[in-house]
């Protein structure tokens, strides 16, 4: 056995071994098309882990007549070898258009789909250090970040690809020594498949600059999978101490987003949004960081991050639950308990020693402006509020700019003296906290 076959196989065992995978009771299902990295991969597991339970599986994608040979070629291997073997048929192209996708993306669903189905612990792929390169840079072409540049791990989830650092070459000429049987996919050199675009144009004119080109991208890719791993432990550690959650409201101070490292902050803004189920894409998070008080942008899932009371507050979209009827004013216990139609406020004297209040449904007023006359009401014409930097604001206005329908309007609920708004109930705090406050929590009517 070559330099290359020993160092081919050495590696593959050590990521088998170095995983902790092996053992234990672990199944491994083996995804094999036919090609010669798969079929490397097939020999090398059934000659060097023999006594593992494994198994094969091979869906037939009904985009090419060869592929049942293909198919058939996989299955007698498996059989001469003992191996169990699944294979399905799939039309891609159908799924394709019923679900308005790509066909890659089709094929790849429909794939992890079937190999799922099978009940396997761990489902094993024959991803290359060739494929780990055009993985990095097609999602530097997308404009990833370090995530996406640090391409794919050994071990995700129940994904396992104990190839990565062998190269297609290496298991071209594995499979000619061992005389291991193998197809070329004719569709691998069809340049409507983005994939392939990078293969055969990007990265042989990349090879022209720098030969190495692909051990370059894979060394760039094991330094971003590390730097990232450090970032993210990072925003993990300060999303659990620097991010306040109420409920499904998750509150973080602009301050803190100002004096931190705009890496951390970005990635603990994401967390805040992934948190309600929202996703933030770069210029979403951008958005954010100069979000002004008061403003809001939509995160998907109707799912908003607001800029109030100097915190970015991630919220779920309630208010749509009040009623769109007029509510009468309704006196406010300042020590206690307020029922109206739609729910009830309590009021508790403010000690200090909770954590303030997030946007939403809880917040803190000055005592010395609550006794002037404090009501929960509906809006009524001639309504204001006091903006942060000076300066009033028409309630009507601000309606109009927060594109609230005007059928709901007449639902938004207000906490006011005479015509001053201190609090739109569930959208904006229009008070700052002073000394000797109050603590308002509303609680809704499912």
């Amino acid at each position: 056995m070559g330099n290359c076959m020993g160092g081919a196989v050495k590696s593959f065992k050590n990521v088998m071994e170095s995983l902790g995978v092996l053992g234990c009771a672990h199944r491994f299902l083996l995804c094999v098309s036919g090609g010669p990295d798969s079929m490397a991969m097939l020999h090398m597991m059934a000659t060097e882990f023999p006594m593992e339970d494994f198994g094969v599986a091979h869906l037939n994608h009904g985009l090419r007549k060869e592929a049942e040979r293909e198919s058939d070629m996989v299955r007698s291997f498996c059989a001469q070898e003992g191996i169990p073997f699944y294979r399905k048929q799939a039309d891609v192209s159908r799924y394709a258009a019923q679900n308005k996708i790509g066909i890659e993306e089709a094929g790849r669903k429909l794939r992890y789909e079937f190999f799922r189905s099978l009940g396997y612990e761990y489902i094993m792929t024959a991803h290359h250090k060739n494929d780990q390169a055009e993985t990095v840079l097609g999602n530097l072409i997308r404009g990833c970040g370090l995530h996406g540049a640090r391409g794919m791990l050994p071990l995700e989830g129940d994904l396992l690809r104990p190839l990565l650092d062998v190269s297609k070459e290496t298991l071209e000429t594995y499979c000619r020594d061992y005389g291991i049987p193998f197809v070329e996919d004719a569709s691998n050199h069809e340049l409507c498949y983005r994939r392939n675009v990078i293969r055969h144009r990007i990265l042989p004119s990349l090879a022209e600059i720098n030969p190495e080109v692909v051990d370059a991208l894979c060394r760039f890719a094991q330094s971003a999978g590390e730097e990232d791993a450090l970032i993210e432990s990072m925003a993990e550690n300060a999303f659990r101490n620097c991010v306040s959650q109420d409920g499904d409201e998750y509150s973080l101070s602009c301050q803190w987003v100002t004096d931190s490292p705009k890496a951390l902050a970005r990635r603990v803004l994401r967390k805040c949004g992934e948190a309600l189920g929202g996703a933030l894409d770069f210029a979403t998070t951008e958005r954010i960081f100069f979000l002004g008080e008061g403003k809001q942008i939509p995160l998907g899932q109707r799912c908003f991050c607001r800029c109030s009371g100097r915190k970015f507050i991630f919220y779920r979209e309630h208010h749509q639950r009040f009623s769109a009827e007029i509510m009468k004013p309704v006196a406010v216990n300042l020590y206690g308990k307020t029922t109206f139609p739609s729910g009830y406020m309590t009021a508790t004297p403010y000690s200090g020693q909770k954590n303030l209040p997030s946007y939403g449904f809880s917040a803190l007023f000055p005592k010395r402006l609550l006794e002037q006359g404090v009501v929960l009401r509906s809006r009524q014409q001639g309504d204001w509020f006091y903006l942060p930097h000076g300066g009033r604001k028409k309630l009507s206005d601000y309606m109009i700019d927060e594109k609230i329908p005007a059928e709901q309007r007449d639902g938004v609920l207000l906490l006011a003296v005479g015509h001053r708004i201190l609090w739109i109930i569930g959208r904006r705090i229009c008070e700052i906290p002073q000394d000797d406050n109050i603590f308002f929590k509303v609680f809704l009517k499912k």
